[in-house]
């Protein structure tokens, strides 16, 4: 048995336009706009180790905003530039912590606000998604 792509949906002039749904071999699926071919407007695409993202595509990038979902419960809320983080956006890990902030080249990058698992938030200011600095000081009493 030969498992092959396959693409269920509106076409234009022989070519995916509108809404549609793509499957590939592996399990991997694109549901959503289409335009000339490819991924173009709001869709969701669900890769077969369980990742999921849910936003805007332009020219088969995660192009605006969305989510993206890991199956280990992280999760970034935010805008995207050419399939990479950029611009305002939330980073969440499971256990609590939490990353708001700027974003560049997929990396947090400038100000912005962590939060510990046990609540405490400071902000600070990072590059190349590392920070360099604190811009609050803990109150007496906060760990970090």
């Amino acid at each position: 048995m030969c498992i092959r792509d396959r693409y269920e949906g509106e076409y234009r002039n022989g070519e995916k336009c509108g809404k549609g749904r793509f499957v590939w071999r592996d399990g991997t699926e694109y549901e959503g706009e289409w335009k000339h071919n490819t991924m173009e407007g709001k869709g969701t695409y669900r890769w077969s180790d369980g990742r999921v993202y849910t936003g805007f595509w332009q020219g088969n990038s995660m192009h605006g905003k969305g989510v993206y979902t890991w199956p280990n419960g992280k999760r970034y809320q935010g805008m995207y530039a050419h399939d990479k983080k950029e611009g305002l956006g939330a980073y969440y890990w499971p256990d609590g912590r939490r990353y708001v902030g700027e974003w560049r080249n997929g990396k947090q990058e400038g100000k912005g606000e962590f939060t510990t698992s046990s609540g405490v938030t400071r902000a600070g200011v990072w590059e190349g998604g590392k920070r360099v600095k604190w811009l609050s000081a803990l109150a007496e009493g906060e760990v970090c």
